[in-house]
C-alpha cells in the first residue's frame, strides 16, 4: 500500500532527485571563478600604482618609434606595422600579465591557507572539545550512520559546549568534523531525533558540501579586503579618477557573492534533508525535527533572500516532494552568468596579451568559451534537462519551471556581468560603450539556453535507457557543455566582430570564419546526436521509469507518465519535412537567378555565393522558428534534424542550377557552400532559439494541432526567409569594393575637385597634426610635464580643429560623401585617441592606454578607407 509520504495530494511520486548532482556544485565554481579573476584585477591595479608609468613609457615609444605604414598602404603594410608594435610591446605587456596572475593566485593560495586554518578558529570559538568515555554509545551509533551515509572514515566527533543548540560539520578537506551539542549526545537514546540530525549532517560531508562552501567562503574573505584597495589608496592619495567607473561594479560583485552564497547553502540544506530521508522512517523523524525548528527569518521580505536556511514549512515540502527541489528559477540562471560573464574579459584580456605575441592571437576566443561554456552547461543546461526529467517522472503534466524565466535570468545574467566585469574599470562608466555588441552575449546565451529547453523533453525520454544513473548524467552534461561552449565561442567572437569590425566586417566573418573546421565538426557531432536521439525516443517514452529513478526498494515505484504523443513526429518526419523546406528553398533561388540574370563580374559571382550561403542557412532558421512556434515540447531535437536537411538540399538544388548554367559539380563547390551554410545556419538557430520558451503557455492546446500542420508552417516560414533574404541582399551580403561608386554615377567634377584639392589639403593637415602628435611622444621618457603641455597647447587643438573643418565640409554628390564620410570618422577617432592618450599618462592608468590603442587602430582602417577611395575617385574621373 502507498504510504502518505510517498504520494501526496497533489499527485506527484517520489523520485531520487540526488541520483544526479546538483547544479550548486557549477553555482561555486562560477563563485570562485569570479573572485579569483577579481584577484587579477586587484594585481593589474597595482602594476599601475607600481610600475604603471615605466608601462606607459615602453609602450608609446614603441608606437613613436615603430615607422607608420605610408599614406594609401595596404593591408599587408598596415598589418605588419601592427605585428612589429605589438612585438615591441609584448615584454611590458607580459610584466602586466605577471602581475594579474600573480593577484589570482595571491588570492587562491591565502584561500586555500584559510581553509585549513579556519577549523581551528572554529573549535576554539566555538569552545568544542573531545568527547568524554561516557558517549560511547553516541560514537559507536555515529560511526554506524557514517558507514549508512556512504563515507569511507567517519568523521571525526567534537562537543560543544551547554549552550550549543543544533550539530554542524565544518574542517578541511581529509580531516572533517561534526560538533555535537551536548543535549543531542544526552538524547542517543531516542534515536528518531538523534539519528536524524546527524544523518543531515553526514549528507553534508557525503555531498562534498563543506569543502566547496568552505573553499568558496575563503576565497571570498581574501578577495573582498583586496577589492576595498583601490578605494582605500584613492581616498588616501586624493585621487578619485578611478572610482566613478569602480566603486558601483566592486559594490554589485559583492552584493551578487552574499546572494549567492545564502542560495546555495539554502539549496545544499534541501538536499541533505532529501539525503537524510531515504526511508519513510527517517523522512518522518526529520519533519518531526523540522517541525520542531523555529524560523531565524520572517518568511518573506528582504531577509529571505541573504537566510542560510531554508523555512522549515519549505524543507518538509521538499522532502515529501523532492522534484520540486530540481526547479530552476530566475536567479539560479542569472546568479552563475552573471559570474561568469563578468570573468571573462579579465581572462580573455590575459590570455589575448600572453597569445598574441606569440602569434596566436584569436585563442582567446577558445579559452573564453572553454571558460563560460562548460560553466553554464552545469548550472542551466543540465540543471533544465534534470528539472524536466524529475517533474515528468514525479508525474507531472507539466513542467513547474517557467522556461521564460529561465531564458531571461541567463541573458539578463550575461548582459550585467558585460557592463559590470572589472576590465571596464577607468574606461567606461557604464559598459554601454560598445553599443549593440554589449546584447550579442545575451542574445545567443538565451538562445543556447531555449535550444535546451526545447531538448529537454528529449532527454527525459532517452534517460529510461540508462541502466544506471552515471552515464544518464554523464552524457547529458557532457552534451551541455559541448552546446554551450560551441554557442559561447560564436557569442564571442561575433561580439568582437561587431565590436572591432563594424557590420562590414561582421556580415564577411558571418560566412568566412564561421566555416571553422572545429566548429562545423562540433556541429556535426551535435546534429548526429539529434538524430539518434530522435530515432530513440519513440521506443524509449514507452519504457519504465529505471530503478535508479523511480525511487529506493523502500519507496513504492513511481508510474511513469503517460507519454502524449509530442515526439510521434519522428526522425522520417523530419526529414522528410527538412526536404521538402530545401526543395521550396531551392525553388526560390531558381526564381531570383532567373529574374536577376547571368552573374558576370567577379563581384556578381561573390554576391551569389553568399547569397546562396544566406539563403541556405535562413532554411533552417524557418525550420527552428516554425518548430517552435508548433512543437515547443520536442522541437528543438526536430529542427537539428530537419533543419540540416534542409540546407543540404538548398546547395545540392543550387549545385544542380549551377550545373546546367555551364557551372561546375563537384564535391568540393558543394563543401565550399554547404560548410559555411551550416555554420551560419547554426549560428540563426541559436538567435532563434529563445522562442521554444515562449509557446509555453499554449503548450497542451498545440499538441493537439492537425499533423500536417507541421510542414505547412514550416514551408510557410521557409519561404518568408528565403524571399526577404534575396530581397535585403544588397545590404545583407553585398561585398564591399575598393571603389565606392560606379562609373554610370559618377559627377566627374566633383569628384576630380575633391581628389586633387580639398583631400590632398586635409592629408597635409593630418600628416602635420600626426608629426606634431609624435614629436610630443618623444618626451615621454624623459620629461612628462614638457608632453602635457604639448599635447594640451598644440596637439589636441589640432586634432580637434582638423576633426571640426572635416565635419563642416559637406560633398555635393553622394559619391564623394561616401569617401570623405571616412575621414570624418577617423578624425572622430582620433580626437579620441589623444585625449585617452594624454589621460594614459598622467594617471598611469594603462587601461585608458589600451583603449587609446584601440581607437587608433580604427582610426588607421579608417583613414585607409578614406585614401583608397581618394584614389578611386581620381582614376575613375580620369
Amino acid at each position: 500500500m502507498e504510504t502518505p509520504a510517498a504520494r501526496q495530494g497533489n499527485g506527484l511520486s517520489r523520485v531520487q532527485v540526488l541520483a544526479f548532482p546538483p547544479p550548486s556544485t557549477g553555482h561555486y565554481v562560477a563563485f570562485i571563478l569570479a573572485l579569483l579573476t577579481a584577484g587579477s584585477f586587484v594585481g593589474n591595479w597595482l602594476h599601475n600604482e607600481v610600475v604603471g608609468a615605466a608601462w606607459t613609457q615602453a609602450v608609446l615609444q614603441c608606437e613613436v618609434n615603430v615607422p607608420s605604414e605610408d599614406a594609401g598602404a595596404g593591408d599587408t603594410a598596415i598589418f605588419a606595422r601592427l605585428s612589429a608594435v605589438q612585438l615591441c610591446q609584448y615584454p611590458a605587456e607580459l610584466v602586466r600579465v605577471v602581475w594579474s596572475v600573480a593577484g589570482a593566485a595571491t588570492v587562491a593560495m591565502a584561500a586555500l591557507v584559510l581553509v585549513f586554518v579556519r577549523p581551528l578558529l572554529v573549535r576554539k570559538r566555538r569552545g568544542l572539545s573531545q568527547p568524554t568515555p561516557l558517549m560511547a554509545v553516541s560514537l559507536e551509533r555515529f560511526s554506524l550512520l557514517s558507514s549508512e551515509a556512504g563515507l569511507v572514515e567517519p568523521p571525526r566527533v567534537m562537543v560543544g559546549p551547554s549552550g550549543m543548540r543544533d550539530p554542524f560539520c565544518f574542517g578541511a578537506p581529509g580531516g572533517y568534523t561534526v560538533a555535537m551539542p551536548r543535549k543531542l549526545v544526552a538524547l542517543a537514546q531516542r534515536p528518531s531525533i538523534f539519528e536524524a540530525l546527524l544523518r543531515h549532517e553526514l549528507a553534508h560531508i557525503r555531498h562534498h558540501d563543506v569543502a566547496l562552501a568552505w573553499l568558496a567562503r575563503s576565497v571570498w574573505f581574501v578577495a573582498g579586503p583586496l577589492l576595498l584597495l583601490p578605494i582605500l589608496w584613492a581616498l588616501l592619495q586624493g585621487d578619485f579618477s578611478l572610482l566613478p567607473t569602480y566603486v558601483w561594479r566592486a559594490v554589485l560583485l559583492a552584493l551578487v557573492i552574499e546572494l549567492t552564497t545564502a542560495a546555495l547553502l539554502r539549496s545544499r540544506e534541501r538536499d541533505a534533508d532529501l539525503a537524510a530521508a531515504k526511508r519513510p522512517s527517517d523522512l518522518a523523524d526529520l519533519e518531526n525535527c523540522l517541525m520542531r525548528i523555529r524560523p531565524a527569518v520572517p518568511s518573506s521580505g528582504w531577509r529571505t533572500w541573504v537566510a542560510r536556511h531554508p523555512q522549515p514549512a519549505e524543507r518538509i515540502s521538499v522532502i515529501h516532494a523532492p522534484a520540486t527541489a530540481a526547479i530552476v528559477r530566475f536567479t539560479d540562471a542569472a546568479a552563475p552568468a552573471f559570474l561568469a560573464s563578468i570573468a571573462v574579459p579579465l581572462v580573455v584580456t590575459i590570455v589575448t596579451t600572453i597569445t598574441t605575441g606569440l602569434g596566436q592571437g584569436l585563442a582567446s576566443f577558445v579559452v573564453g568559451a572553454l571558460l563560460i561554456g562548460p560553466v553554464l552547461a552545469f548550472t542551466v543546461g543540465f540543471a533544465v534537462w534534470r528539472e524536466r526529467l524529475m517533474s515528468e517522472a514525479a508525474g507531472s503534466a507539466k513542467s513547474r519551471m517557467r522556461p521564460w524565466v529561465v531564458i531571461l535570468g541567463v541573458g539578463c545574467g550575461l548582459t550585467v556581468g558585460e557592463l559590470a566585469s572589472l576590465a571596464q574599470t577607468g574606461i567606461d562608466l557604464t559598459g554601454l560603450d560598445a553599443g549593440p555588441a554589449v546584447l550579442v552575449p545575451a542574445l545567443f546565451g538565451m538562445g543556447a539556453t531555449g535550444l535546451v529547453v526545447g531538448l529537454s523533453g528529449l532527454y527525459a525520454r532517452l534517460v529510461r535507457l540508462a541502466g544506471t544513473a552515471r552515464p544518464a548524467w554523464v552524457l547529458g552534461l557532457m552534451a551541455n557543455t559541448v552546446l554551450f561552449t560551441m554557442s559561447a565561442w560564436v557569442w564571442i567572437s561575433l561580439q568582437f566582430s561587431v565590436e572591432k569590425l563594424g557590420w562590414e566586417g561582421t556580415r564577411l566573418w558571418l560566412v568566412t570564419a564561421l566555416a571553422w573546421p572545429p566548429l562545423v565538426v562540433t556541429v556535426g557531432l551535435v546534429l548526429l546526436t539529434a538524430v539518434v536521439g530522435l530515432f530513440l525516443a519513440s521506443s524509449a517514452g514507452r519504457r519504465p521509469l529505471p530503478s535508479w529513478l523511480a525511487g529506493a526498494d523502500h519507496w513504492p515505484a513511481a508510474t511513469p507518465p503517460v507519454d502524449p504523443g509530442r515526439l510521434r513526429q519522428g526522425g522520417l518526419h523530419a526529414v522528410a519535412v527538412g526536404s521538402l523546406v530545401g526543395i521550396l528553398t531551392t525553388a526560390v533561388i531558381v526564381v531570383w537567378r532567373v529574374v536577376s540574370g547571368p552573374a558576370e563580374t567577379d563581384t556578381d559571382k561573390e554576391m551569389l555565393f553568399f547569397t546562396v550561403v544566406w539563403i541556405a542557412a535562413g532554411s533552417w532558421a524557418a525550420v527552428n522558428v516554425a518548430a517552435a512556434l508548433v512543437r515547443p515540447a520536442a522541437g528543438a531535437a526536430w529542427s537539428l534534424v530537419a533543419g540540416p536537411v534542409a540546407v543540404v538540399v538548398s546547395v545540392l538544388g543550387f549545385a544542380v542550377l549551377n550545373t546546367v548554367r555551364g557551372g561546375d559539380f563537384s564535391a568540393g563547390f558543394i563543401a565550399l557552400i554547404l560548410w559555411p551554410a551550416v555554420s551560419l545556419g547554426f549560428v540563426l538557430v541559436l538567435a532563434t532559439s529563445a522562442l521554444f520558451a515562449i509557446p509555453e503557455l499554449s503548450a497542451p492546446k498545440r499538441s493537439q494541432w492537425p499533423h500536417f500542420l507541421m510542414p505547412l508552417v514550416t514551408g510557410a516560414v521557409a519561404l518568408s526567409f528565403a524571399a526577404g533574404i534575396v530581397v535585403t541582399a544588397p545590404g545583407l551580403v553585398s561585398i564591399p569594393t575598393t571603389s565606392p561608386t560606379s562609373a554610370g554615377r559618377l559627377n566627374d567634377d566633383q569628384a576630380q575637385l575633391y581628389a586633387l584639392g580639398v583631400a590632398q589639403e586635409f592629408l597635409a593637415d593630418y600628416e602635420e597634426m600626426d608629426s606634431q602628435l609624435k614629436m610630443a611622444g618623444q618626451t615621454v621618457g624623459s620629461d612628462l610635464d614638457a608632453f602635457s603641455r604639448s599635447m594640451r597647447s598644440v596637439t589636441i587643438p589640432a586634432v580637434h580643429d582638423l576633426r571640426t573643418k572635416a565635419e563642416a565640409y559637406k560633398p555635393r554628390t553622394g559619391d564623394v560623401q561616401a569617401v570623405h564620410s571616412h575621414f570624418v570618422e577617423a578624425m572622430r577617432l582620433c580626437e579620441k585617441k589623444v585625449l585617452l592618450f594624454l589621460d594614459a599618462v598622467e594617471l598611469n592608468d594603462p587601461a585608458q592606454f589600451q583603449e587609446a590603442l584601440v581607437r587608433q587602430a580604427a582610426e588607421r582602417a579608417e583613414l585607409n578607407a578614406w585614401i583608397r577611395g581618394v584614389v578611386d575617385l581620381q582614376l575613375a574621373a580620369s
